[in-house]
């Protein structure tokens, strides 16, 4: 436990990311942690004391209530629930915590206070060497499922985004999908493989490159079903698309992928301004009346809470205006 963040700096230097001067303060508060906690351990071990509850097992105990804390604020409060290596570690807290926390019934009836003391972290379910050991391999399989994976996939698309910009997409591409093989589960390859593709499409105008973007696209919003971003870019798609080709078909693919991403996320005045343009488009009047009038009040509701970063610009927001106030088509 004590080894993670050295670890974790030197694989980080290791990788090509250089050093985060943030990790070596992190890691230098959490190996005192750690030593502080050892030093509580081996101390409770040779204590006579006819409590189990010794300031010792305490001190222990509570540091590890903190750790406890500290991951599911990260977890639960920024975002950290997709990051396997913080929810690996919460795993590997709860399991120490149990182990020097929870002292045998059987054992306490059967052994006298002072061996009970002696024990120390013994006193819980498992004896200290094992206790070590499966925290030893905890750790070492928390490194190879999830900060392996992690730091092997960012590698990969810093370099494709290096190629990606010196107009290397065919490497970028290689790259990408080098990422995709190291973090099967990172969303981040695909989306740059997408963009690739599309972009090439915007060059090219070749049927199978916008396929091929799409079908990435598509991937995407089966892994995230209940993300509205995957949807928002198909969107996005199809109407750059229909602005190229002028084929109403288009249009309203489009208005189909933003009824999705408007599904999953309504109040995004951006978003809905989008979809009442491909509604406008694909000649769907009504609904694009509709979506504007919800997109000119989602973003006075924006601009009343004061989220800048969520304002609709100024033409946008004039034309909003002027779809949603178009008369509705006679019958």
């Amino acid at each position: 436990m004590g080894l993670a963040f050295p670890l974790s700096a030197v694989g980080t230097e290791l990788m090509g990311h250089g050093t985060d001067e943030r990790l070596w303060w992190l890691g230098g508060i959490w190996w005192g942690v750690w030593l502080v906690w050892v030093l509580i351990s081996k101390r409770s071990m040779t204590e006579q004391t006819s409590s189990a509850d010794c300031p010792q097992t305490v001190a222990a105990r509570w540091s590890l209530e903190a750790a406890n804390v500290a991951l599911l604020v990260h977890l639960l409060g920024a975002g950290g629930i997709a990051m396997p290596a913080i929810t690996q570690l919460l795993w590997l807290v709860w399991m120490l915590r149990t182990a020097s926390s929870e002292p045998a019934v059987a054992a306490r009836d059967e052994k006298s206070p002072s061996e009970l003391a002696s024990g120390g972290v013994k006193a819980g379910r498992f004896p200290v060497r094992v206790m070590a050991l499966v925290a030893g391999g905890l750790c070492v399989l928390c490194w190879w499922t999830a900060t392996m994976p992690e730091l092997l996939c960012r590698t990969s698309l810093q370099i494709g985004d290096a190629e990606w910009g010196r107009g290397q997409t065919a490497a970028a591409s290689e790259r990408y999908l080098d990422a995709s093989r190291a973090d099967p589960y990172a969303i981040e390859p695909l989306e740059r493989l997408a963009d690739v593709s599309f972009q090439r499409w915007q060059v090219t105008h070749a049927d199978h490159d916008f396929e091929e973007s799409e079908k990435r696209l598509e991937v995407i919003a089966t892994v995230l079903p209940f993300a509205s971003r995957p949807f928002r870019r198909l969107g996005q798609a199809w109407m750059a698309r229909f602005e190229h080709s002028g084929d109403a078909q288009d249009a309203t693919r489009a208005v189909e992928a933003y009824s999705a991403a408007v599904e999953r996320y309504p109040h995004h005045a951006v978003q809905l301004s989008e979809w009442a343009t491909a509604c406008d488009q694909a000649g769907l009047i009504e609904p694009a009346r509709e979506a504007a009038r919800r997109a000119v009040r989602q973003d006075d509701l924006n601009q009343l809470a004061g989220h800048t970063d969520k304002f609709l610009d100024g033409p946008t927001r004039r034309r909003m205006e002027r779809l949603a106030a178009e008369p509705s088509e006679p019958n």
